[in-house]
Protein backbone atom coordinates (compact mmCIF):
# COMPACT_ATOMS: atom_id res chain seq x y z
CA UNK A 1 0.00 0.00 0.00
CA UNK A 2 1.32 3.42 -0.90
CA UNK A 3 1.73 6.07 1.79
CA UNK A 4 -0.61 8.58 0.20
CA UNK A 5 -1.00 8.02 -3.54
CA UNK A 6 -3.09 11.16 -4.06
CA UNK A 7 -1.25 13.47 -1.68
CA UNK A 8 -3.48 16.05 -0.06
CA UNK A 9 -6.45 16.93 -2.21
CA UNK A 10 -9.81 18.66 -2.24
CA UNK A 11 -12.61 19.55 -4.65
CA UNK A 12 -11.00 22.85 -5.70
CA UNK A 13 -8.38 20.96 -7.68
CA UNK A 14 -8.87 19.49 -11.13
CA UNK A 15 -12.60 20.16 -11.34
CA UNK A 16 -14.31 21.99 -14.14
CA UNK A 17 -17.38 22.88 -12.08
CA UNK A 18 -17.63 24.97 -8.93
CA UNK A 19 -17.96 23.19 -5.62
CA UNK A 20 -19.97 25.34 -3.28
CA UNK A 21 -19.55 26.05 0.42
CA UNK A 22 -21.41 29.16 1.48
CA UNK A 23 -23.08 30.51 4.61
CA UNK A 24 -26.10 32.75 4.08
CA UNK A 25 -28.71 33.82 6.61
CA UNK A 26 -27.31 31.41 9.20
CA UNK A 27 -27.58 28.39 6.87
CA UNK A 28 -24.78 26.39 5.24
CA UNK A 29 -25.03 25.52 1.55
CA UNK A 30 -22.70 22.84 0.20
CA UNK A 31 -23.06 20.81 -2.99
CA UNK A 32 -20.30 18.20 -2.69
CA UNK A 33 -20.29 16.10 0.47
CA UNK A 34 -18.64 12.90 1.62
CA UNK A 35 -19.50 10.68 4.57
CA UNK A 36 -17.19 8.01 5.98
CA UNK A 37 -18.91 5.30 8.06
CA UNK A 38 -16.24 3.53 10.12
CA UNK A 39 -16.51 -0.23 10.62
CA UNK A 40 -13.28 -0.56 12.63
CA UNK A 41 -11.57 1.58 15.26
CA UNK A 42 -8.87 4.06 14.36
CA UNK A 43 -6.69 4.71 17.39
CA UNK A 44 -4.19 7.54 17.95
CA UNK A 45 -0.97 6.60 16.19
CA UNK A 46 -2.66 4.29 13.65
CA UNK A 47 -2.48 6.99 10.91
CA UNK A 48 -5.30 6.98 8.33
CA UNK A 49 -7.32 10.07 7.42
CA UNK A 50 -5.76 13.50 7.93
CA UNK A 51 -7.39 16.87 7.31
CA UNK A 52 -6.54 20.54 7.44
CA UNK A 53 -9.29 21.92 9.71
CA UNK A 54 -11.17 24.89 8.27
CA UNK A 55 -9.67 24.46 4.78
CA UNK A 56 -13.14 23.96 3.26
CA UNK A 57 -13.72 27.69 3.82
CA UNK A 58 -10.44 28.75 2.23
CA UNK A 59 -10.02 30.61 -1.02
CA UNK A 60 -6.23 30.32 -0.80
CA UNK A 61 -4.25 27.87 -2.91
CA UNK A 62 -2.49 25.20 -0.83
CA UNK A 63 1.28 24.94 -1.39
CA UNK A 64 1.99 22.13 -3.88
CA UNK A 65 4.73 20.63 -1.72
CA UNK A 66 2.46 20.19 1.31
CA UNK A 67 2.21 16.42 1.94
CA UNK A 68 3.35 15.25 -1.45
CA UNK A 69 4.56 11.65 -1.01
CA UNK A 70 8.28 10.99 -1.38
CA UNK A 71 9.39 8.75 -4.23
CA UNK A 72 10.19 6.02 -1.67
CA UNK A 73 6.66 6.19 -0.22
CA UNK A 74 7.67 7.35 3.27
CA UNK A 75 5.06 9.30 5.21
CA UNK A 76 5.95 12.94 5.83
CA UNK A 77 6.95 14.19 9.24
CA UNK A 78 4.01 15.17 11.46
CA UNK A 79 2.99 18.77 10.96
CA UNK A 80 0.72 20.83 13.25
CA UNK A 81 -1.32 22.00 10.24
CA UNK A 82 -2.82 18.47 9.93
CA UNK A 83 -5.28 16.72 12.21
CA UNK A 84 -5.24 12.93 12.17
CA UNK A 85 -8.84 11.83 12.80
CA UNK A 86 -9.42 8.77 14.99
CA UNK A 87 -13.04 7.63 14.71
CA UNK A 88 -14.23 4.45 16.41
CA UNK A 89 -16.30 1.66 14.85
CA UNK A 90 -19.83 3.00 14.41
CA UNK A 91 -18.72 6.64 14.06
CA UNK A 92 -19.14 8.60 10.87
CA UNK A 93 -17.36 11.64 9.54
CA UNK A 94 -19.31 14.04 7.37
CA UNK A 95 -17.52 16.80 5.48
CA UNK A 96 -17.39 18.95 2.39
CA UNK A 97 -15.14 17.71 -0.41
CA UNK A 98 -13.60 21.18 -0.16
CA UNK A 99 -11.94 20.09 3.10
CA UNK A 100 -8.31 19.37 2.26
CA UNK A 101 -7.71 15.73 3.15
CA UNK A 102 -5.32 12.85 2.59
CA UNK A 103 -4.31 9.49 4.00
CA UNK A 104 -1.22 8.47 5.94
CA UNK A 105 0.14 4.95 5.76
CA UNK A 106 -1.85 2.56 7.97
CA UNK A 107 0.50 1.37 10.71
CA UNK A 108 -1.26 -1.52 12.51
CA UNK A 109 -0.34 -4.94 11.14
CA UNK A 110 -2.98 -6.89 13.08
CA UNK A 111 -6.13 -5.18 11.73
CA UNK A 112 -7.31 -3.13 8.75
CA UNK A 113 -8.98 0.25 8.54
CA UNK A 114 -12.45 -0.44 7.12
CA UNK A 115 -15.14 2.08 6.25
CA UNK A 116 -17.86 2.85 3.74
CA UNK A 117 -17.81 6.05 1.72
CA UNK A 118 -20.99 7.76 0.57
CA UNK A 119 -20.84 10.86 -1.60
CA UNK A 120 -23.45 13.44 -2.49
CA UNK A 121 -23.10 15.68 -5.50
CA UNK A 122 -25.96 17.23 -7.50
CA UNK A 123 -26.77 15.29 -10.65
CA UNK A 124 -25.74 18.22 -12.86
CA UNK A 125 -22.30 18.59 -11.27
CA UNK A 126 -20.17 16.45 -13.54
CA UNK A 127 -19.64 12.80 -14.28
CA UNK A 128 -20.18 9.90 -11.84
CA UNK A 129 -17.09 9.05 -9.82
CA UNK A 130 -17.63 5.31 -10.27
CA UNK A 131 -15.80 3.40 -12.99
CA UNK A 132 -18.06 2.19 -15.81
CA UNK A 133 -17.15 -1.40 -14.94
CA UNK A 134 -18.88 -0.97 -11.55
CA UNK A 135 -21.82 1.02 -12.96
CA UNK A 136 -22.53 -1.84 -15.38
CA UNK A 137 -22.97 -4.21 -12.41
CA UNK A 138 -25.54 -2.02 -10.63
CA UNK A 139 -29.29 -2.58 -10.81
CA UNK A 140 -31.10 -0.06 -13.08
CA UNK A 141 -32.45 1.97 -10.12
CA UNK A 142 -28.95 2.51 -8.75
CA UNK A 143 -27.59 3.28 -12.22
CA UNK A 144 -30.21 6.02 -12.49
CA UNK A 145 -29.22 7.45 -9.09
CA UNK A 146 -25.53 7.76 -10.00
CA UNK A 147 -26.13 9.06 -13.54
CA UNK A 148 -25.49 12.69 -14.45
CA UNK A 149 -28.49 14.70 -15.62
CA UNK A 150 -29.41 18.29 -16.41
CA UNK A 151 -30.40 20.74 -13.67
CA UNK A 152 -34.16 20.52 -14.21
CA UNK A 153 -34.34 16.78 -14.93
CA UNK A 154 -36.46 14.77 -12.50
CA UNK A 155 -35.33 11.18 -12.11
CA UNK A 156 -37.98 8.48 -12.30
CA UNK A 157 -36.85 6.88 -9.05
CA UNK A 158 -37.56 10.15 -7.17
CA UNK A 159 -41.22 10.00 -8.27
CA UNK A 160 -41.84 6.64 -6.59
CA UNK A 161 -43.44 6.31 -3.17
CA UNK A 162 -41.66 2.99 -2.55
CA UNK A 163 -38.40 1.85 -4.08
CA UNK A 164 -37.46 -1.82 -4.05
CA UNK A 165 -34.03 -2.74 -5.31
CA UNK A 166 -33.42 -6.40 -6.05
CA UNK A 167 -30.14 -8.06 -6.74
Amino acid sequence: MEANPAGLHCAREGRYWATRYQVKDGRIFCNDLVCFFYLTDVNPGDAGLIVIPGSHKSQFKRPDELLTPDSDGIDPEPDPVFTNLTPQAGDFLFCSELLTHGVLRWKPKDYDRRFLIFRYRPQFEGKPSLPQKIIDRLVPETQELVASASYGHGKEIARRDVVTVAG
